[in-house]
C-alpha cells in the first residue's frame, strides 16, 4: 500500500543523522534504506481504484525525491546555509563553487558537481544566513 512507502521513507528521512546533523554514516545508512524501499516496497504497490493509483504515484515519487535528497548531501562534504554535516562542520571555500547534478546513470541515480559560473552573476552573493552561526560543539574555528 502506498502509506506503507510513505511511512517508510518518513522514518527514513526523519533521522537525526539524516535531515538536521548529517553523518556519513547516517546518510549511507538512509541510502541503503531509500534503495530497499524502492526496489522491494514500491514495486509491491497496487491500486484498486484511481484514487490509490494516484497516492501510487505519490509514494513512488515521495521514495525518488528521499533518495536524492539522501545522495546530494552526500555529494556535499561541506556545511553550507542550512546543510549541515557533523563529519564536515566548516564551509569549504578553497574549491570553487558547485552545483549537486543529479542524473541517471546505468538505471541508477548518480551526483556530480558542476562547476557554478558565479562570475557571471550579476549580484554576488556574500555568506548565507546560516552562515553567520555556529552549531553546537563547533567552533568559529572549524567553519
Amino acid at each position: 500500500m502506498p502509506k506503507d512507502v510513505e511511512n517508510a521513507v518518513l522514518e527514513v528521512v526523519t533521522a537525526a543523522d539524516v535531515s538536521i546533523i548529517k553523518t556519513a554514516k547516517g546518510l549511507n545508512r538512509a541510502l541503503n534504506q531509500i534503495i530497499d524501499i524502492r526496489e522491494n516496497l514500491v514495486p509491491a504497490m497496487a491500486a484498486p481504484d484511481p484514487h490509490y493509483l494516484c497516492k501510487m504515484v505519490e509514494s513512488r515519487g515521495m521514495a525518488m525525491l528521499t533518495e536524492a535528497y539522501i545522495r546530494s548531501s552526500l555529494t556535499r562534504t561541506e556545511t553550507r546555509a542550512g546543510h549541515f554535516r557533523d563529519d564536515y562542520p566548516g564551509r569549504d571555500d578553497s574549491c570553487n563553487p558547485y552545483w549537486v547534478i543529479l542524473r541517471t546513470e546505468k538505471g541508477e541515480m548518480a551526483t556530480h558537481r558542476e562547476y557554478l559560473p558565479i562570475e557571471t552573476y550579476p549580484v554576488k552573493p556574500y555568506r548565507y544566513y546560516m552562515d553567520q552561526f555556529t552549531w553546537p560543539g563547533h567552533h568559529e574555528s572549524q567553519r
